[in-house]
């Protein structure tokens, strides 16, 4: 046994063996510095009745009335006629609201200077006076300048900027052991919202963009302000509670699978039938419902335990786990052996709380990533590496989204509204997918570095696909897209916790957020822009009888611009794997950390 001994101040724990004891002279000793514990006495106060499913529940609401950003090709048509703009300065106000990811920079500041509710006020109050500019200016009771329109666009997206960072930290915090699971989970809804406010719209708001305008920028802030004092830090013991965790995390994430499935079938038959508004509300209602349940999964304790038969004939996978995971621990080991395993295993801290090696040498690592500072990180290669990564893959996967609809134009096919939808949905899919896929691989002693590098390569191979041109890989192209796309903004803030610490997460995050931005600006305008243009002008020469102005039909109209992208990504390919091979070293700790 180890024996506790008293030898640091209090804001660290000891851990001394008895022969350091005998000889008085420490052969090792062993730091934590205590940030989670301390934020959350500050932040709660004692202890509390609301544990930290139910800040999860409260945190996936927030991130479904999130992803507006996404909702501008509904409205865009409407700014360009309504105002009187070009196609030029429509597309300049759309990329307008991408910049407020530069807001994310203050938000990670004012995470650590104030509590995580008055972060999210604020973030409320800045989505509110945003979006209400753009809603009086295209209802006619604002005049507002064009620049004047692109500055609340960036301040109304930055407010869910600040939203968006609050949630990831504090579920960082909260689920140690499951940070893959949960921030996917959490970023899957993100991935939704946008297809959730349009069913609204379209079933509710008889299509009128006004309604749509006022929908989004009233809910999500009543959402916000509503929800804010649920979203802090709670204590929980993650060894007792890894079972009830896995078997939550699974539901929530089987309900979001339905749910996305659901969206995939109610796109196909809109496309393929004509749908009434009595069955429009239908899907409508039906969507909301399975949302309702997904976010009432989290708060189920043991549901195993609770739906017993019914889940182990539809999910039989899950109870199998659990059986293996109860007979892992009760029958494998003996009571002698558990007690012999327990002393050899585990050691007291300076509080005198039993601590075990896993929890020692995750302790190690959090000491290790918490003693380097900001500055350390921004000199260092590895955080540039993971957002060369990150930019070229997510920024490649914008430029595609923002000319979509064009390339689908280009080889003549009539279904761009069903690509943008299938991008939507398999971006839940990517999020949710890459987030337990992850941790799937963690337990398996591989390191999260590597599925990002299955990301990128993913995007890389998409960029080929749709280079030829075939309205089949059309399809299959805009389901990759979505599912690399979105796999990164689950991977990135979960590979930055565990590289540079939760310290660093918020401010890293936000920093590494605007590479895709500014990226996917200069690939889409001065790439894939450029390229379209030249094979346009060349195009009407050869074609002088058509009508359109700068059109251009045929494979070749992108196919060099895509293949462009496809370098790009190519080249983040080789980081990533240089940034897994140097990150190596510190996912051996965090496996056995958490083994």
């Amino acid at each position: 046994m180890y024996s506790q001994v008293d030898v640091m101040d209090d804001e660290t724990t000891s851990l001394v063996s008895p022969l350091e004891v005998e000889s008085g002279h420490p052969t090792g000793s062993f730091t934590k510095v205590q940030l989670k514990e301390n934020r959350i006495e500050q932040v709660n106060g004692g202890a509390s009745q609301i544990n930290r499913w139910m800040g999860l529940s409260a945190a996936m609401i927030m991130m479904a009335c999130n992803g507006l950003t996404y909702t501008y090709a509904v409205y865009s048509e409407f700014v360009k006629q309504k105002l009187h703009y070009s196609q030029e300065r429509t597309d300049e106000l759309g990329a307008a609201k991408d910049f407020g990811a530069i807001f994310g920079l203050v938000s990670g500041l004012c995470y650590f200077l104030f509590p995580p509710w008055m972060s999210i006020l604020i973030g409320a109050l800045m989505h509110l006076l945003g979006y209400a500019v753009i809603f009086y200016t295209l209802t006619g009771k604002l005049r507002s300048s064009f620049w004047f329109l692109c500055i609340s666009s960036a301040v109304g997206t930055g407010g869910d900027n600040f939203v968006d960072t609050v949630c990831i930290m504090i579920i960082l915090e909260n689920f140690g052991s499951h940070k893959g699971t949960a921030v996917g989970i959490l970023k899957s809804q993100l991935g939704l919202s946008a297809a959730i406010f349009v069913a609204i719209y379209e079933a509710f708001l008889e299509s009128k963009v006004p309604n749509f305008l006022f929908l989004i920028t009233v809910v999500p802030s009543i959402v916000y302000v509503v929800l804010a004092f649920l979203i802090r830090p709670y204590p929980c013991n993650e060894e007792t509670d890894q079972n009830d965790a896995d078997q939550r995390f699974k539901l929530v994430s089987i309900f979001v699978i339905i749910l996305g499935c659901f969206l995939m079938g109610v796109m196909i038959l809109e496309g393929v039938f004509e749908i009434d508004g009595s069955i429009q509300k239908f899907f409508a209602i039906s969507t909301l419902s399975i949302m309702g349940i997904i976010f009432m999964a989290p708060l189920i304790k043991r549901p195993l335990k609770l739906f017993g038969d019914a889940i182990a004939v539809l999910f039989p996978s899950l109870c199998m786990l659990s059986s293996a995971q109860h007979h892992t621990h009760s029958d494998d080991e003996s009571d002698g052996e558990r007690i012999i395993a327990r002393s050899i295993d585990h050691a007291y801290s300076k509080n005198g709380n039993l601590i075990s090696k896993q929890e020692q040498i995750a302790a190690q690592v959090d000491s290790e990533t918490l003693s380097s500072t900001l500055w350390d990180s921004l000199f260092g290669i590895d955080f540039w590496l993971i957002t060369f990564v990150v930019s070229s893959g997510a920024g490649s996967g914008l430029a595609i989204m923002n000319n979509f609809a064009q390339i689908g134009k280009a080889v003549r096919s009539d279904v761009v509204d069903e690509f943008v939808g299938i991008i939507s949905i398999w971006s839940c899919f990517g999020r949710l997918v890459s987030g337990y896929g992850s941790d799937l691989l963690m337990k398996m002693g591989l390191s999260r570095p590597i599925c990002l590098l299955i990301s990128q390569m993913a995007m890389f191979i998409c960029c080929l696909i749709l280079a030829t041109g075939s309205t089949l890989f059309l399809f299959i192209g805009s389901a990759v897209v979505g599912l690399a796309y979105g796999s990164y903004w689950t991977l990135a803030p979960t590979i930055i916790a565990e590289v540079f610490g939760l310290k660093q997460v918020a401010t890293l995050y936000k920093l590494l957020g605007l590479g895709p931005t500014i990226l996917s600006y200069l690939l889409s305008a001065k790439v894939i822009g450029y390229l379209y243009d030249k094979e346009s002008l060349y195009y009407k020469q050869n074609h002088q009888g058509i009508a359109e102005q700068n059109a251009c039909y045929g494979t070749q109209c992108f196919e060099y611009g895509l293949l462009s992208l496809g370098s790009v990504c190519f080249i983040g390919v080789l980081a990533c794997a240089w940034f897994a091979y140097r990150t190596r070293k510190v996912y051996s700790k965090v496996h056995y950390a958490h083994s």
